[in-house]
C-alpha cells in the first residue's frame, strides 16, 4: 500500500492485514483538502490502495464541508430572493436601487438566464417560496413602501400573475412552503417601527389567506425553512440582532422556542441539506458575516460549518441535490454577484463492518480523516 499526496504533508497509514480497517491520519498546518479519490488495485491478495489528495483553488474543504465559486449572477445585487423549481434556482428583486431582475441558474451547466421580470418591483423580502412548480414573490419593498403584494411566476411560460395580496403589507419578511401551503412570517412596516409578529398562510389553490397563531417573538430579517414538518424562524432583529430559532407546528398551531443561533445575525440565508438546517451569512455588529451554523433538530444543537469564502447578508439561498448555492446579497463594499456552493462532508463513522466499500468520511485535520472498509480479498 502506499499513499501519494499532491502537497507537503504528511501522511501515517495504519492498515490490517485484511484492510478491515483503514485509516489515514493527517498532520501538518492549513491543510485545504477538496478531493480525495480512492483506487483499489486487486493483483494481490490484499489489494492495494492509492489515495491522491488535490488541492483545489476554489475552494476548501474541512469536517465542516467544502465551499466551491460557482458562475456570478449576471448583474450585482442586494436584497434578493431565490426559489427552487424544477431544479433550477430562480433569484428575483434585488438592489439597489430596486429592481426587478428574475434570473433562473441552472447547476447542471453553471449557467444563468434572464428571465421576464415581476410586474412589481419589490426587494427586502428574505426568501420565495415553490409550490406545485409555481414560485411565489410575496411582500417586499416596492417603491419606498412595504406591499402585500402577491406575485406568481410561472417557468414553464416565464409568465407572472398577481394574486391575492397578504393580509399585511410587509417587509423583510420570511416565507416558506409547506404542504401545499404557503407561510408569511414575521417583517416590518414602511417605517421600520413595528417588527411584526404575524403569521399569515396562504392557499395557492383556493387563492386565499387564513391568519394563524402569531410568532413569539416579533422581528424581521429573519430566515425560514421547513424542515420536518415544522416551520422555522431563525435570528431576524427587533431592533437588536437576534439569535432566536422558534419552531411552528401547522397541525397543532402552535409555536415553541428551540435551541439559539450560536451567532445572532440578521438577514440570513437558509436552506435544509441532508435533515439539518444551514443558516449562512447575515450581519452582526452592523457588518456582513461569512459564518455558517447547522441545526439538527433530532438534538436541538447547532454546529459551526464552513464559512462562505464572501461575507454578506442577505444572501438568496437554494438547494439542488447534495448542494446549498448562496447568491448575491449585500457586502462590505456593496451589492455583490457572488454565487458560492456549499456541500456537507459525512464524519465517518467508527462502526466499520465487512461488505463493501462503506463508512466513508472527514475528519478534522490531525485526526482520522478517512474510515474505509474494503471488499475481501476475494471480490
Amino acid at each position: 500500500m502506499k499513499a501519494t499526496l499532491l502537497n507537503p504533508l504528511r501522511a501515517q497509514i495504519l492498515t490490517g492485514a485484511t484492510f478491515r480497517d483503514f485509516c489515514l491520519t493527517l498532520s501538518g498546518s492549513g491543510a485545504e483538502i477538496s478531493h480525495l479519490k480512492i483506487l483499489r488495485n486487486a493483483r494481490s491478495a490484499i489489494g492495494a490502495i492509492v489515495v491522491f489528495f488535490v488541492l483545489a483553488s476554489t475552494g476548501s474543504a474541512n469536517a465542516q464541508g467544502v465551499w466551491t465559486t460557482k458562475a456570478p449572477l449576471p448583474t450585482a445585487q442586494g436584497s434578493v430572493s431565490a426559489a427552487v423549481a424544477n431544479g433550477n434556482i430562480y433569484v428575483q428583486g434585488g438592489c439597489c436601487p430596486g429592481t426587478a431582475v428574475n434570473y433562473a441558474y441552472d447547476p447542471a451547466s453553471d449557467t444563468w438566464t434572464t428571465k421576464t421580470s415581476q410586474p412589481v418591483t419589490a426587494f427586502d423580502l428574505n426568501e420565495d417560496a415553490t409550490v406545485n412548480g409555481i414560485i411565489y414573490h410575496i411582500g417586499g419593498n416596492a417603491g419606498g413602501f412595504c406591499t402585500d403584494a402577491n406575485q406568481a411566476y410561472d417557468p414553464a411560460t416565464d409568465t407572472w400573475t398577481l394574486k391575492a395580496s397578504m393580509p399585511t403589507p410587509r417587509c423583510h419578511l420570511a416565507v416558506v412552503a409547506l404542504n401545499g401551503l404557503i407561510y408569511a412570517m414575521g417583517g416590518t412596516d414602511t417605517s421600520g417601527s413595528t417588527q411584526y409578529t404575524n403569521l399569515e398562510v396562504y392557499d395557492p389553490v383556493a387563492d386565499s389567506w387564513t391568519t394563524e397563531a402569531s410568532m413569539p417573538t416579533g422581528r424581521s430579517g429573519l430566515a425560514g425553512a421547513a424542515l420536518n414538518g415544522l416551520i422555522y424562524a431563525v435570528g431576524g432583529s427587533n431592533p437588536s440582532v437576534l439569535a432566536t430559532n422558534e419552531a411552528y407546528d401547522p397541525l397543532a398551531n402552535t409555536w415553541a422556542s428551540k435551541a439559539g443561533l450560536p451567532t445572532p445575525r440578521a438577514q440570513p440565508g437558509a436552506g435544509v441539506l441532508n435533515g439539518l438546517l444551514y443558516v449562512v451569512g447575515g450581519a452582526s455588529g452592523g457588518l456582513p458575516v461569512t459564518t455558517n451554523e447547522a441545526y439538527d433538530p433530532s438534538t436541538d444543537t447547532w454546529t459551526s460549518k464552513a464559512s462562505m469564502l464572501t461575507a454578506r447578508a442577505g444572501p438568496a439561498v437554494g438547494v439542488v441535490g447534495n448542494s446549498l448555492f448562496a447568491v448575491a446579497g449585500s457586502g462590505i463594499g456593496g451589492s455583490v454577484s457572488v454565487n458560492e456552493a456549499f456541500t456537507a462532508i459525512p464524519q465517518a463513522k467508527a462502526d466499520c463492518m465487512d461488505g463493501g466499500w462503506q463508512n466513508f468520511g472527514f475528519r478534522n485535520q490531525g485526526q482520522c480523516i478517512a474510515s474505509i472498509v474494503s471488499q475481501s480479498p476475494n471480490h
